[in-house]
């Protein structure tokens, strides 16, 4: 958005506001003069033990709901902080990286044999290469250096041809690498799935204590009321 755009942009809304505002302050003056009658009129016939009362139980409701959003704040937030969906998500992608890798290397060395096998047959053609130019009588000695430098990068690049104990061992190493990146993924999913879940149980438990929240605190205050009355009617029979 360019400065021009933007200043009309903010212009648009401080003329709607400013057309507003006379109503909005009307309205918010009016509801300042209920609150000031119902307060003086609440003061004088409620005694301090019923205000303390209402008081504490707003408290410790609206402690377990600001808990659940503290928890969900966690939970849902972006910062790869433990406990997070966002960490637990970023432990499971790791691990999801390890178990390719270690199945991509498991992979190559089962093809073992069909790329040495590859080199090999490039290394037949150039032999071929050479022995089809000295059959014609084409051989140079610069054509013969080149293609004997090519024999010597492909032998180098093969190297020494493992043997088959050896090969077997690697599988066999490599493969557990593999089964134990596996199982790292699957306890990381598990742990995800699980933080998710608790996530979705804390949501559920949070919106149904919003929704009550005027309901359970008018009951908690009826039922402390009503245990109040009964003890104290105990106490003097």
């Amino acid at each position: 958005m360019g400065k021009q755009s933007a200043t009309q942009d903010i212009g648009n809304v401080v003329d709607a506001y400013r057309k507003a505002y006379g109503t909005i302050e009307e309205e918010k003056s009016a509801l300042d003069d209920y609150y000031a009658d119902k307060l003086k009129m609440i003061n004088a016939i409620i005694d301090p033990e019923e205000k303390k009362l209402v008081s504490d139980v707003k408290k410790e409701i609206d402690v377990k709901i600001n808990s659940w959003r503290e928890q969900l704040k966690t939970l849902n937030g972006t910062e790869l902080e433990q406990g997070s969906i966002a960490y637990a998500d970023e432990k499971c992608k790791k691990a999801q990286k390890d178990r390719d890798e270690k199945g991509e290397k498991y992979d190559e060395l089962k093809k073992t044999q069909k790329s040495i096998e590859e080199e090999l047959k490039k290394l037949n053609d150039l032999k071929q290469s050479i022995e089809m130019e000295e059959e014609e009588g084409t051989f140079k000695d610069v054509n013969m250096c080149f293609l004997i430098s090519e024999m010597h990068d492909k032998m180098t690049e093969i190297g020494e041809i493992i043997s088959v104990e050896s090969l077997e061992t690697k599988l066999y190493l490599a493969w557990n690498d593999l089964d134990t990146a596996k199982e790292n993924l699957k306890t990381k999913e598990t742990d995800l799935k699980k933080i998710k879940d608790k996530r979705d149980q804390i949501k559920k438990e949070l919106e149904e204590a919003e929704k009550t929240r005027k309901e359970d605190i008018l009951d908690e205050i009826h039922i402390r009321t009503l245990q109040e009355s009964q003890t104290l009617q105990e106490s003097q029979e």
